[in-house]
């Protein structure tokens, strides 16, 4: 999730690049790094390792929305920045169900197999019949 979080605080962040914002981005990080530290002081204390993924993933999901704040306000109209939060929305929502269903099933090694086949097959046919890959 953390990862995932990094992957979308890529889109503002370059805006914010392109724009020459770069002391917001040095801001958004260093707020980003002391939220981590302080949520993994606590965290990891009562969770161990899983507080440590937990911490960082909530410190990654701040700075996705403090830099997609900050392109907002620095975005004249919205032909500007064309990403609305809610693009980015059912892709967070699939993505955590996803989070929870591989947790709920990592004592079913076969059926994850299955799964992720059955959706790579599925992926291939998409593509097969766009004929094309983006």
């Amino acid at each position: 999730l953390g990862f995932y979080c990094m992957f979308l605080y890529s889109f503002p962040v370059n805006y914010e690049f392109y724009n020459k914002k770069t002391k917001l981005i040095a801001v958004g990080t260093v707020m980003a790094a002391i939220c981590n530290i302080i949520l993994n002081y606590y965290l990891i204390l009562s969770l161990g390792m899983y507080g440590a993924a937990i911490a960082t993933a909530i410190s990654y999901l701040l700075q996705f929305v403090f830099h997609y704040t900050c392109v907002k306000r620095i975005a004249k109209d919205k032909s500007d920045y064309p990403f609305s939060f809610g693009v980015f929305l059912p892709y967070i929502g699939l993505f955590c169900v996803s989070l929870v269903l591989c947790s709920l099933s990592s004592e079913f090694q076969f059926i994850r197999w299955i799964i992720g086949i059955s959706i790579g097959l599925f992926e291939l046919f998409r593509i097969f019949r766009r004929k094309t890959i983006f």
